[in-house]
């Protein structure tokens, strides 16, 4: 398989990529406009678990307070409201934000013009529950009207599942 992957147009790590996620990921790739506006594909992961293999883009969002150690937010997700409002409420958070999208306002219009499809955008945190999602759904919100963006969390399933 590793001698044909650099003839590939695409290539998905699918580990731990739920079925539905890998849908959204190719129909993205591979959606009619897509020949006019590149796929931007946002996913959050834990450093503990690996950084992504397909990862082309790795932002860092561990500067920031760790929800898991605040009482009540242990359990809960970068997608649920309580931990939302925590991080909303860190005074890093604005600022790394208006970073990553200066970076992302820079670098993606180039890759885009380059003739680029499609772009994978990997944000990391320790365990992949907190932050980084967080901070991939507000990627994901910026930018889903410019490019065709994708998200997934990979390791979600590891904390809703239990």
């Amino acid at each position: 398989m590793e001698r044909v992957r650099p003839l590939a147009d695409l290539y998905i790590d699918t580990t731990g990529l739920q079925s539905s996620d890998l849908r959204k990921t190719v129909f993205s790739a591979l959606d009619s406009e897509s020949g006019t506006r590149m796929a931007v594909i946002f996913a959050s992961f834990g450093y503990k678990y690996g950084i992504p293999q397909d990862a082309e883009i790795v932002l860092d969002t561990r500067i920031v307070p760790n929800p898991f150690w605040v009482k009540g937010l242990k359990t809960l997700t970068g997608l649920d409201q309580p931990v939302i409002d925590f991080l909303d409420a860190q005074p890093e958070c604005p600022e790394l934000f208006q970073k990553m999208c200066d970076y992302l306002d820079f670098y993606l219009p180039r890759l885009q013009k380059e003739g680029r499809s499609f772009v994978f955008v990997d944000i990391g945190c320790s365990g992949g529950q907190h932050r980084s999602v967080y901070f991939a759904e507000k990627l994901y919100q910026r930018y889903k009207k410019t490019y065709l963006c994708s998200i997934n969390h990979r390791e979600l399933p590891r904390y809703t599942s239990k």
